[in-house]
């Protein structure tokens, strides 16, 4: 399943979404299910992935951060479209694993 991500995803320090994946094996297929909603919103993009972990909530998830040219205002109303199509899509207990951002090109 990395394999099929790799060719969606720029993944950073691919070991650490590697572990992550390992653990929650349902969040590449949530990761797949996201892809049409960032390229609808956002183009074709290839966003990038980073295991990062929450010091207060003893927490790990992966940020899935879309780089664009939008203007801010415009990627901020992209990002809630993107997050409520796809949260609609997954268990909430999925979508607790993911912290979706924007970030210039």
């Amino acid at each position: 399943m990395l394999r099929s991500l790799d060719s969606e995803y720029s993944m950073h320090h691919g070991l650490g979404i590697s572990e992550f994946i390992k653990h929650h094996p349902k969040a590449s297929d949530a990761l797949l299910a996201l892809t049409p909603h960032i390229e609808a919103y956002f183009g074709r993009s290839i966003p990038n992935l980073e295991a990062i972990c929450d010091p207060e909530e003893a927490s790990e998830k992966i940020r899935v951060q879309i780089l664009t040219s939008l203007p801010p205002m415009d990627a901020m109303h992209a990002l809630d479209s993107v997050e409520s199509m796809w949260l609609g899509s997954i268990s909430p207990a999925i979508a607790e694993l993911f912290v979706l951002t924007v970030a210039p090109k």
